[in-house]
C-alpha cells in the first residue's frame, strides 16, 4: 500500500487546477453568453458569431442598468479578445468602480480568454471573469 502525504496530495490538486486551465485557439469556441458579478455591477456579455456584442450592465450602487454594442475580434494565438471604444469596464486598474462606466474612452479593450475544466472564461480584472453560461462546452 502506498501512503501519499498531505503535501503531496495538495501539490497533485494544484498541479491539476493549474493543467486544467489553457488558452482558447478557436475563435467558435468563444461565441456565447456570459456572466459576472463584482463589488460595482452585475454584467453579462454576448459575443456573437458575427464579431458583434451586447453588454449589459446593472450598477449596485444606484440600480441604473446600461447597454452597450460594439464589435470584438479574437486573436488565437495570444488567445486574446479586443473589443472596440464602446465596451464599458466598471472596475479601474486598482479594483474600485469607475464613477462613470458609460463614459466612452477612446482605445479598444484587450483581455485574455482562458478555458479551465471544460469552461471558457474572459479575465476582466486579476481573478475576476466573465464565464459562459450554458452546457458544457468541447473542443
Amino acid at each position: 500500500m502506498q501512503v501519499v502525504s498531505r503535501r503531496s496530495s495538495v501539490a497533485l490538486v494544484c498541479w491539476t487546477l493549474a493543467a486544467g486551465a489553457c488558452s482558447v485557439s478557436k475563435r467558435e469556441v468563444v461565441v456565447g453568453d456570459y456572466g459576472t458579478e463584482n463589488t460595482a455591477a452585475v454584467e453579462s456579455l454576448k459575443l456573437k458569431g458575427d464579431g458583434s456584442f451586447e453588454q449589459r450592465v446593472t450598477l449596485k450602487a444606484d440600480g441604473r442598468r446600461l447597454v452597450a454594442e460594439g464589435t470584438w475580434s479574437f486573436d488565437a494565438g495570444d488567445s486574446e479578445i479586443t473589443f472596440d471604444d464602446k465596451f464599458m469596464m466598471v472596475l479601474d486598474g486598482w479594483g474600485r468602480p469607475v464613477a462613470d462606466p458609460a463614459v466612452v474612452h477612446d482605445g479598444v479593450v484587450i483581455l485574455p480568454v482562458h478555458r479551465l475544466l471544460g469552461r471558457t472564461r474572459i479575465e476582466y480584472y486579476e481573478g475576476l471573469y466573465y464565464r459562459k453560461i450554458g452546457r458544457r462546452e468541447s473542443g
